[in-house]
């Protein structure tokens, strides 16, 4: 009988683009399969809901995604515009996704006039808002007016740290499907508290784990093993 409790396995600090083992693999390779998610029309256009087409805006809104250590263009970057204020009646709010081509730029076309956020990220990289000096720090709202082109709206994205272990029982065996997340010390309130700070990942087969686009900072690594409905289990 296996029983796998909720752990912390303990403080890590990762440096910008760092890859830290919590436990050492075994010797041989990992290759991660990523698959190919179409998000629809490059240029970024809002798609007709229910067959009722809004309004179109008259604004453009360009710019590039861009390596932050290397300057390198990134293919395929994903960026999301957010309205922020509030939207003309019966309009519903804008919420669009780009994906940037081999040079790395993208375009919003039609946007109506108003304020944005806007989100740039990619893979391993650490995501960043509009705006963001540093990590974990709020961005900056774009206001858009009507007709307006606004130009080299760039990201500079960060390589983010990575976390990967292997999650074994007390027999040492592989133990599959355990949700293991990163979490930061943050002040709430007055009071220090542990909170969650990132992706989680699931264990494969073979116990194997990996946490990616992780912030620079120290972490704690939990595990939680959940059997049927229930937060912490056992099996047999």
């Amino acid at each position: 009988m296996a029983r796998l409790i909720a752990a912390v396995f303990g403080s890590l600090m990762l440096g910008s683009g760092a890859s830290a083992q919590v436990i050492s693999l075994p010797n041989g390779q990992i290759v991660n399969v990523q698959g190919g998610v179409v998000f629809g029309d490059a240029s970024g256009q809002a798609p007709a809901r229910d067959g009722r087409q809004a309004p179109p805006g008259t604004a453009t809104l360009r710019g590039r995604v861009l390596a932050g250590d290397t300057g390198q263009p990134l293919r395929k970057a994903q960026v999301r515009i957010n309205s922020t204020g509030p939207n003309a009646v019966g309009l519903p709010p804008e919420n669009r996704l780009a994906s940037t081509d081999a040079d790395g730029r993208y375009q919003f076309t039609q946007l109506r006039a108003g304020r944005y956020n806007l989100t740039a990220q990619k893979g391993s990289f650490i995501q960043l808002q509009w705006g963001q000096l540093r990590p974990n720090e709020p961005g900056k709202p774009i206001d858009v007016l009507d007709g307006q082109p606004i130009e080299k709206v760039d990201f500079a994205l960060p390589r983010g740290g990575v976390i990967t272990g292997r999650v074994v029982d007390e027999f040492s065996e592989p133990v599959s499907d355990v949700q293991v997340g990163v979490m930061r010390l943050q002040n709430v309130g007055g009071t220090r508290r542990l909170m969650n700070a990132g992706r989680t990942s699931m264990t494969n087969d073979i116990g194997e784990f990996r946490v990616f686009a992780l912030p620079p900072g120290d972490y704690y690594v939990s595990a939680i093993y959940r059997s049927g409905n229930n937060p912490l289990g056992e099996t047999d």
